[in-house]
């Protein structure tokens, strides 16, 4: 099956609510299964943002990126901006391939989950 990264990042959120919540081992399997192919989907997206941020970051005098926000991100050179922006974004509609599984909707009845994150799962709803 292929999903966009985006949607992939949001379902790393959704596994973090749920992966220590008891479900039947189907359920279990395949939302291990999934998490198991995020990570190196996961591994692709922060080695691409780097290259990014490489290429737009903006710099001081020594040659390091500048940080933002308490440290918390980085400057981006305004004159670079929409088209940083723009790889971001083409970035996260890169499709991705997941394992193959279906969901049905008894298996996700005992969750509580966001419409947000019902929207993620419905592509693998049966």
């Amino acid at each position: 099956m292929t999903i966009i990264l985006n949607e992939l990042m949001n379902f790393t959120d959704i596994y973090a609510q749920l992966k220590d919540k008891k479900m039947s081992f189907k359920t279990s399997y395949n939302l291990r299964r999934l998490a198991a192919s995020t990570e190196e989907h996961m591994s692709f997206y922060y080695d691409e943002l780097q290259k990014i941020i490489n290429t737009y970051g903006d710099r001081d005098e020594n040659g390091n990126l500048v940080l933002i926000d308490d440290n918390q991100a980085i400057k981006i050179k305004q004159d670079s901006l929409p088209e940083c922006q723009s790889k971001i974004n083409e970035l996260l509609l890169t499709p991705v391939d997941v394992p193959d599984m279906t969901f049905a909707i008894e298996d996700l009845e005992n969750f509580e989950l966001t419409p947000a994150q019902v929207g993620f799962f419905m592509n693998f709803i049966s």
